[in-house]
C-alpha cells in the first residue's frame, strides 16, 4: 500500500516539477507559487484549501485528484481534463487565468468563479455552471452544450457562443454587445 504524504500550511516556491509523478499525496492551506507544474502527475492526490499563484499547470494529470476550494490565480491551464478528478470532492475557482484547451465535461461547477480569465477551446458539455461567475471573461471558441447555466454572470464577458436552445440560461446576466450573440442560434438577420 502506498504512504500518503501530507503537507499542512506550506509554502511552495519556484517548484519546477515538468513531467514528473507526484502522485498520491495530501496538501491542506498550501500556497503554490511561481511554480512550473507541466505535465506533473498530481494522480490520487488531494488539494484542499490551497492556492496556485502564478503557477504553469499545462497537461497537469489530476486523475482521481480531490480538489477542494483549490483556487487558481493568474495561472496558465492549458489541456487539463478535469473530468478526471474526483467529481465527489470537487471546488475549484479561478481569477485572471488563462485556461485553454481544459476539460469541464459534466462536472458541477455551481458558483464557480472564473473571473477577468481567458477560456479559449474549453468544453463544457453536460456542466452544472449555476450561478458561475464569468464576469469580464473571453470565452473564445469554447463550447457550451447541454449545460445548466441559470443564474450565471456573463456580464462583460466577450466572444461566447451560446445556444440557449441546447442550454438553460434562466436567470442569466449577459451585456451588451455580445449578448446579441445569443440570437445566433434562430438564424436571424438583424438589421442596426
Amino acid at each position: 500500500m502506498l504512504k500518503l504524504i501530507e503537507y499542512e500550511d506550506e509554502i511552495f516556491s519556484n517548484l519546477d516539477t515538468d513531467g514528473l509523478k507526484i502522485q498520491n499525496k495530501t496538501y491542506t492551506d498550501c500556497k503554490f507559487e511561481n511554480c512550473k507544474f507541466i505535465a506533473t502527475d498530481f494522480s490520487y492526490s488531494t488539494f484542499e484549501d490551497c492556492l496556485f499563484e502564478n503557477c504553469n499547470l499545462s497537461l497537469t494529470i489530476f486523475n482521481g485528484s480531490k480538489l477542494r476550494n483549490a483556487i487558481f490565480a493568474n495561472s496558465k491551464l492549458v489541456g487539463v481534463n478535469f473530468k478526471q478528478c474526483d467529481m465527489f470532492i470537487f471546488e475549484i475557482n479561478f481569477k485572471k487565468c488563462l485556461i485553454q484547451r481544459c476539460n469541464f465535461s459534466e462536472l458541477e461547477l455551481r458558483k464557480c468563479l472564473f473571473k477577468e480569465s481567458r477560456i479559449f477551446e474549453c468544453d463544457f458539455i453536460r456542466t452544472k455552471l449555476l450561478g458561475a461567475d464569468f464576469r469580464n471573461t473571453d470565452l473564445m471558441d469554447t463550447v457550451f452544450d447541454g449545460s445548466n447555466m441559470s443564474k450565471a454572470n456573463f456580464e462583460g464577458a466577450v466572444r461566447y457562443d451560446i445556444n440557449p436552445m441546447n442550454n438553460k440560461i434562466v436567470g442569466a446576466r449577459f451585456s451588451m454587445p455580445d449578448v446579441v450573440s445569443l440570437l445566433r442560434a434562430f438564424d436571424i438577420k438583424i438589421k442596426l
